[in-house]
């Protein structure tokens, strides 16, 4: 704008001519119209404040929702990972510890008698680890596969063979604490040969339920 008293030219926002001085009252009402609106936004915050808060607390409650979702997503990846990873076939020892004597859970040989066995004393360890006791027929089945395992390896090596009954007669012996008497099952006949059929049920029975009655006063 153009000032009426000296000629200069400003804006019409100015209070007053930056040039002559004297007052602008354009420029003084606009400015005290911002004034009055400032003053009244000052008056209106708290109320606007109070309004929106519901609408604050919600946008919160909303995040907060989101994130317990994201938290229980990763821990469901995170057990379900879990699971899988315990499902997955791992490879099993036999732990050597609180035992009479140290077995080698290596597979010496890859005949199908002696990796029976060897399932079978899996099997046998990890049932006693969950607490229970055995059955008498898995408690028989695990003789019948030691002797096969012995009976079965004629066809090994010498030094092979002699690993397969070390093992089969240190877990008998060390483990399900045999006696010599117990494991006479073992032994070959009198030619020094195995017979390829396992030894009868009725004929140890009698072993069998001794083993199991010696695991029960344990439990």
């Amino acid at each position: 704008m153009t000032c009426p008293f000296c000629g200069g030219e400003f804006s019409s926002q100015e209070i007053a001519c930056p040039y002559c001085g004297n007052g602008n009252p354009e420029g003084i009402a606009f400015q005290n119209e911002v004034r009055e609106k400032i003053e009244r936004n000052k008056l209106l915050r708290p109320l606007l404040m109070k309004q929106k808060t519901p609408e604050l607390v919600q946008r919160m409650l909303t995040r907060i929702l989101i994130i317990m979702v994201g938290i229980n997503i990763l821990l469901l990846a995170f057990s379900f990972g879990i699971y899988l990873w315990g499902a997955c076939p791992k490879e099993k020892t036999i732990p050597p510890e609180g035992f009479a004597m140290e077995y080698k859970s290596a597979l010496v040989s890859e005949n199908y008698y002696y990796t029976s066995f060897i399932e079978n004393i899996y099997e046998w360890i990890d049932k006693w680890d969950k607490g229970e006791l055995p059955e008498e027929d898995q408690v028989l089945e695990l003789l019948k596969s030691g002797y096969m395992a012995i009976a079965r390896t004629t066809e090994e090596p010498d030094d092979v063979r002699e690993e397969i009954r070390i093992t089969v007669k240190a877990f008998f012996l060390g483990y399900l604490a045999m006696t010599e008497e117990e494991m006479e099952f073992l032994q070959p006949g009198e030619d020094g040969s195995y017979d390829y059929a396992a030894p009868g049920d009725e004929d140890l029975r009698e072993t069998v339920k001794r083993i199991t009655e010696r695991f029960g006063e344990e439990r």
